[in-house]
């Protein structure tokens, strides 16, 4: 069985032969680790094939020192390099400017994606994740987030514009990627501050989830399995998520508490990590990084399928935990299966 039907039987909870392996590295992390880090990454089997195709927004700039314009006008700030910077200039804080704004849309061809078939043929026993981007952080890189909060509770028929000029570009973006052979499409996009989402809930469902709606519902008719990421406490709007569609969850499970989302959720769509970040990762014990891995498996997956490994690696993550935790993804690998006792 290869990676790309581990994962898929993973997300269809087909009894996957072992639990699948992703990993995401920031940049400053490969700058401090360099060859240490590779070396690890390259030991390892990982399941899970990444795009392939250009970035329209350019973003990797954004982790580059210095100061940087986007394709949209955003300009960006960044002092430390290997961490994503800072918007400083908004080209929307003024709703005057709106009307004659123009998106990037002339940037989304056939270019973005020269090369793409190839790679992804020779990745044909991956699982390949077309990134698509995200619609609420463009929008808060275009309008500075403190204006674009109160916007949502105002609502404006700005708002609505701009949330919509976003939308074709997304749309546009992701009709050119349903021509590739890609297994699942990933939506990015960050809800939660650490105890609660952005906005109201009901605020979400109404001005947003519409959107996600009809992504989703172009993806699935394609044949590909969601992915969707967001940072913080979330867990009012992972029924909603549910319900649209989505296959494959990133979140942090941490902040949200991974025995509630295991009650509420298990066995509902696939848990796609990850292990904290925040707090366990960089000052964890060798025990306490193993307990949640095994925690992780005990309460959000299950010899069905329905769990990823998964952990982001920041440069503040020690590289003997790095290595510790990618021998534990070894060891639990077949978790499921050498297990006695199983939840059911």
């Amino acid at each position: 069985m290869n990676s790309r039907e581990i994962v898929a039987k993973t997300l269809r909870f087909e009894y996957p032969e072992r639990v699948p392996r992703d990993v995401w590295i920031i940049p400053a992390a490969r700058k401090k680790y360099g060859e240490e880090l590779e070396s690890l990454l390259n030991s390892m089997e990982w399941d899970i094939y990444y795009n392939g195709a250009k970035d329209p927004d350019a973003l990797h700039h954004a982790f580059e020192e210095g100061t940087f314009t986007d394709p949209w006008g955003s300009v960006w700030q960044n002092i430390v390099p290997g961490i994503l910077g800072s918007v400083v200039g908004f080209p929307l804080n003024d709703w005057r400017d709106l009307t004659h704004y123009k998106p990037p849309i002339h940037l989304l061809n056939e270019d973005l994606f020269k090369g793409v078939a190839e790679n992804l043929e020779k990745n044909k026993d991956k699982f390949r994740l077309f990134s698509l981007g995200s619609l609420f952080h463009r929008m808060c890189w275009l309008r500075d987030q403190q204006f674009l909060l109160i916007d949502v509770l105002e609502e404006p028929p700005e708002l609505i514009i701009l949330r919509d000029m976003v939308m074709e570009f997304l749309l546009k973006r992701l009709e050119l990627a349903l021509n590739y052979d890609y297994d699942a499409v990933s939506i990015m996009d960050d809800w939660g501050s650490q105890n609660q989402l952005f906005i109201p809930p009901e605020y979400w469902r109404r001005l947003f989830k519409p959107c996600y709606q009809e992504l989703i519902s172009r993806i699935k008719k394609a044949g590909k399995f969601v992915f969707f990421h967001s940072d913080g406490y979330i867990i009012d709007i992972i029924e909603d998520l549910v319900e649209l569609g989505v296959d494959a969850l990133n979140c942090q499970v941490a902040i949200m508490g991974i025995q509630e989302l295991g009650l509420r959720f298990r066995g509902r769509l696939t848990f796609w990590g990850e292990i904290d970040r925040q707090h366990l990762l960089p000052r964890g014990t060798p025990e306490q990084v193993e307990q949640e891995v095994i925690n992780s498996l005990d309460h959000l997956g299950s010899p069905a399928g329905g769990y990823i490994f998964q952990a982001e690696v920041g440069s503040d993550v020690p590289i003997s935990t790095v290595r510790h935790l990618f021998n534990l993804w070894q060891k639990y690998a077949y978790y499921y299966k050498n297990k006695e006792g199983n939840i059911q």
